[in-house]
C-alpha cells in the first residue's frame, strides 16, 4: 500500500507513538485475549488429568424430540444445534481422575438438585448401530443399602480414573473424548408415578383430568404430578443387576394431533413381564381412557422402528437396558388421518430421519424476464394473458399472494421430509402464502444464485441426498396465472427482437399455448417492447440455422413448428414480399403463351450473414436486406449502418462481400459498385456477407493460427 504524507505534517504524523495515543479499549482487549489464550493452554496441559462428562436426565428427555435420548453432535447427519430445545441438551462438567467416586455423585446431586440417595448413575455406551443407550450402572454410596445389587466394599475409596479406565477398555463404552452418564431419578419411574397417581385420584387428593394430556402441556403437568407424589411418598431404588430380571426402559409419546414426539419418562420393569402391562400405566399417566389400546413401537435406530407384540414379554421381544418404546393412540377417524402430515409413529420417525430445513422465498426476476403467466407483486403491469386463446376464467380465478407491507410473510422456513412429493411440498408452501398450490411453481437455488424449475415427478430424496440437518436448503416460488399443468403443456419459444439494430438484439422467452400462431407471438411481443399497433403488419419474421438465414415465417404458422424466431420492424421488406406474392398470383393466372409480363420490379431482397475473416467463421444474426436499383455502394453502406445499429467507429471495420458456395469470399472495395447489378442475374446461391468482429464473442486472430500446448 502506498501512502502519501504531506511534508509540512510529517513530523506530527511520523512521530513516536505515545501511550496516550493508544485507545483504551485496545489494551483491555489484548489483556482479555491473553488470559483466554493462557486458559486454553493451561486446559490443554492439564487435559490428561481430567475426565470430561456429559449428563442427561429425565428432564432433558422430556424436552427432546429426536432419535435416542438426547441431542448428540456425533450423529452429524441428524444434528443441528438450533433444531432442539435448549433444555434437551445434556450438562457438561469435568473432574480430576484422582477425585473419589463420591465426588462424581456429589457434583451431579448439586447439578440436578437431588440427594445422592434419590438417583442412580448409568454409563451410556455406543451400540453397534450407532445409537447411545444406558448400559451399566455406576456404583454409588446410596447403593450400600442394597448389598445384593452391587458390591459396596470400598466404594468411597475408589477413584474416578480407576472406575472409568475399565470402561475405556470396553469398546462398547467408548463414546469419544467424554463419558456420557444418565441420572435415573427414582421418583420419575412410571410404575411409581402411576401407582400413587391412581391412589390420589381414588382418595380425591387430585382431580382427574377430563381431557387427555398432550405434549404441549405435558412438561408442566408431569412436574406438578411428581412434586405432589414425592411430597408424601419416597421412591424406592429398584434392583438392577446381572442377577435380577429388571431392565431399564425409556418411554416416548407420539402426539399425532400436535405432530410431536418427545420423551415421557422411564421405568424399571421385569423382562418377564408382558408388554401390555405398561399400557394401563401409560393410559393413567396420560389421562387416556383406561381401556385405550395403545400402539407400541420399539425405536431400534433412525431407520428401524418395529411394532411390538403387546402379548409378548419384554424378554421374548429382546428388550433390554436402555431400549426405547414409543406409544401412540390409535386414530379411527379417516378424515383426521388425511388432515395430518404424519399420522402414524412410523411416518413421523421417517420425517425425523429424512427431514430437511427449507428456506422459501419468492422468485425475484428483472422486469425484462417477467413471464406473462406469473403474478407480479406491487407492480401495475399490463399482461397479454387476457388476450390468450384460453378460458377467460383462468385469470379471474388465479390466486394472489398476500404479504405484509414489508413483505415479511414472503420469506419463511420450515422442516419437511425428503420423501415428500412435489404436490405435498406445493401444498405446504401454498398454505403459508395463502394461495392455490395448483398455481405454484417451485425452483431450486443452485450455485451463483441460479434457479432451476423443479419437475413434478422429481425424486426429492435424490435432490436432498446426504444433506445434513444442520444445512438450510433454499427454494424459490412463483405464483402463476394459469395452473402448473397448463403451463407445462405450453410451448417454449425464444424470440429475438431487432428493435435497435441487428447487432443489438433483445431476447425474450415465451411460454405459449399450443394453439398459438406467430401472429399471437407478435401480439405478445408488442406488449413487451411497446411498438405501435399500426406497425404490427410490417413485422418481418424469419428463422436461422447456424447464423445463416433459414426461412421466412408466415404469421399463421403454428408455434408447434418453431422454437426460435427473429422479428424486426421492416416495412420495406414486407412491401417487397407482399408485392412478390401478388405478382406470383398474377403470373399463375396468365396463360403460358401470353408474352405480356410486368417487368417493372426494381428492388429485391437478399439474404445477409455476418462473419469474421473467413466465410466459415460466422457469428451474429442473419437478416434480409433490400438492394435498390442503381444505388452505389457508398449509399448502400449508409443503409447497412442503420440496419446493423452499431457505432461509427465499429462500422469503419465493416467490409461488404459476396459469397457463393463453395467459392471464396470476394469483397466489394470500390464505392461506385452497384450491388444490385451483381445480384441481377438471378443467381439465388449468392449471399451478401458483412465481415466484422462479433460483439459478443472473443475473436481469435485471423492471420495467425491457434497455439496448442501438448504434453
Amino acid at each position: 500500500m502506498l501512502v502519501y504524507v504531506r511534508k509540512c505534517k510529517s513530523n506530527d504524523i511520523l512521530k513516536e507513538v505515545d501511550i496516550n495515543d493508544i485507545p483504551k479499549h485496545i489494551p483491555k482487549q489484548l489483556e482479555i485475549e491473553t488470559k483466554e489464550i493462557e486458559k486454553i493452554k493451561k486446559e490443554e496441559e492439564e487435559k490428561h488429568l481430567y475426565i470430561n462428562f456429559k449428563l442427561f436426565t429425565d428432564d432433558n428427555f422430556i424436552n427432546y424430540q429426536g432419535f435416542d435420548l438426547c441431542p448428540s453432535p456425533e450423529q452429524h447427519r441428524y444434528y443441528a444445534e438450533d433444531l432442539f430445545d435448549e433444555n434437551s441438551f445434556p450438562s457438561s462438567f469435568r473432574l480430576l481422575k484422582t477425585d473419589p467416586l463420591s465426588k462424581l455423585y456429589d457434583t451431579i446431586a448439586e447439578l440436578i438438585d437431588y440427594s445422592v440417595e434419590n438417583f442412580r448413575l448409568w454409563h451410556v455406551s455406543k451400540r453397534q448401530n450407532g445409537t447411545h443407550r444406558p448400559h451399566s450402572i455406576i456404583p454409588s454410596p446410596a447403593s450400600i443399602r442394597d448389598k445384593s445389587s452391587v458390591d459396596s466394599e470400598g466404594i468411597k475409596e475408589k477413584l474416578i480414573g480407576d472406575v472409568f479406565a475399565s470402561s475405556r477398555n470396553n469398546r462398547r463404552s467408548d463414546t469419544g473424548s467424554h463419558y456420557t452418564l444418565y441420572a435415573e431419578q427414582f421418583n420419575k419411574d412410571l410404575k411409581f408415578i402411576a401407582k400413587h397417581l391412581y391412589e390420589m385420584q381414588q382418595n380425591k387428593e387430585i382431580t382427574e383430568k377430563n381431557n387427555a394430556v398432550d405434549l404441549t402441556n405435558f412438561k408442566n403437568y408431569f412436574t406438578d404430578i411428581v412434586s405432589k407424589i414425592t411430597s408424601n411418598h419416597n421412591a424406592p431404588c429398584e434392583i438392577v443387576s446381572s442377577s435380577s430380571e429388571n431392565i431399564l426402559i425409556f418411554l416416548k409419546y407420539f402426539d399425532a394431533k400436535n405432530q410431536m414426539l418427545k420423551g415421557i419418562t422411564h421405568t424399571i420393569i421385569s423382562h418377564n413381564t408382558q408388554i401390555s402391562n405398561i399400557i394401563s400405566l401409560l393410559n393413567l399417566l396420560m389421562s387416556f381412557e383406561l381401556t385405550t389400546d395403545l400402539n407400541l413401537f420399539e425405536e431400534i435406530g433412525p431407520v428401524s422402528i418395529d411394532k411390538l407384540n403387546t402379548q409378548s414379554t419384554f424378554y421374548k421381544s429382546e428388550l433390554g437396558n436402555g431400549d426405547i418404546i414409543c406409544f401412540s393412540e390409535p386414530i379411527i377417524d379417516e378424515h383426521k388421518i388425511e388432515s395430518l402430515d404424519y399420522p402414524t409413529v412410523k411416518d413421523f420417525y421417517n420425517f425425523l430421519e429424512s427431514r430437511v430445513h427449507l428456506r422459501v422465498a419468492p422468485l425475484v426476476k428483472a422486469d425484462e424476464d417477467e413471464e406473462e403467466y406469473v403474478v407480479v407483486n406491487n407492480k401495475d403491469k399490463d399482461s397479454s394473458a387476457s388476450d390468450d386463446k384460453k378460458n377467460q376464467s383462468d385469470d379471474a380465478n388465479a390466486p394472489k399472494e398476500e404479504t405484509d407491507e414489508n413483505e415479511g410473510n414472503s420469506i419463511f422456513e420450515f422442516w419437511i421430509s425428503s420423501y415428500v412429493t412435489y404436490e405435498k411440498l406445493a401444498k405446504k408452501i401454498a398454505k403459508k402464502i395463502n394461495t392455490d398450490y395448483n398455481y405454484l411453481r417451485i425452483f431450486a437455488v443452485g450455485n451463483n444464485n441460479t434457479h432451476y424449475a423443479l419437475n413434478k415427478n422429481l425424486n426429492f430424496k435424490e435432490l436432498f441426498n446426504n444433506t445434513p440437518q444442520s444445512q438450510t436448503v433454499d427454494l424459490r416460488y412463483e405464483i402463476l396465472k394459469v395452473t402448473l399443468n397448463e403451463l407445462e403443456k405450453m410451448k417454449s419459444c425464444n424470440v429475438i427482437w431487432l428493435g435497435h439494430g441487428v447487432c443489438r438484439p433483445q431476447t425474450h422467452d415465451f411460454m405459449l399455448p399450443e394453439n398459438y400462431t406467430v401472429d399471437d407471438i407478435i401480439t405478445r411481443l408488442q406488449n413487451k417492447v411497446g411498438f405501435e399497433s399500426d406497425k404490427k403488419d410490417d413485422i418481418l419474421v424469419w428463422t436461422e440455422d447456424n447464423h445463416r438465414l433459414s426461412k421466412l415465417v408466415k404469421t399463421d404458422t403454428s408455434v408447434l413448428e418453431i422454437s426460435n424466431i427473429i422479428c424486426c420492424y421492416y416495412p420495406e421488406a414486407m412491401k417487397l414480399i407482399d408485392s412478390n406474392s401478388s405478382q406470383q398470383e398474377v403470373e399463375d393466372d396468365v396463360d403460358d403463351d401470353d408474352d405480356e409480363t410486368d417487368d417493372t420490379a426494381s428492388d429485391f431482397l437478399v439474404p445477409v450473414f455476418q462473419c469474421y475473416g473467413r466465410a466459415e467463421n460466422v457469428h451474429g444474426i442473419p437478416f434480409l436486406f433490400v438492394l435498390k436499383k442503381d444505388e452505389e455502394l457508398v449509399d448502400t453502406k449508409k443503409r447497412l449502418h442503420k440496419v446493423l445499429g452499431i457505432s461509427e467507429k465499429e462500422f469503419q471495420r465493416v467490409h461488404i462481400g459476396l459469397y457463393e458456395y463453395p467459392q471464396s469470399l470476394n469483397f466489394a472495395e470500390k464505392d461506385d459498385i452497384v450491388l444490385y447489378n451483381l445480384f441481377a442475374n438471378g443467381n439465388n446461391r449468392i449471399q451478401l456477407c458483412i465481415e466484422h468482429p462479433g460483439r459478443y464473442q472473443r475473436q481469435t486472430s485471423v492471420a495467425e493460427p491457434s497455439i496448442f500446448i501438448r504434453d
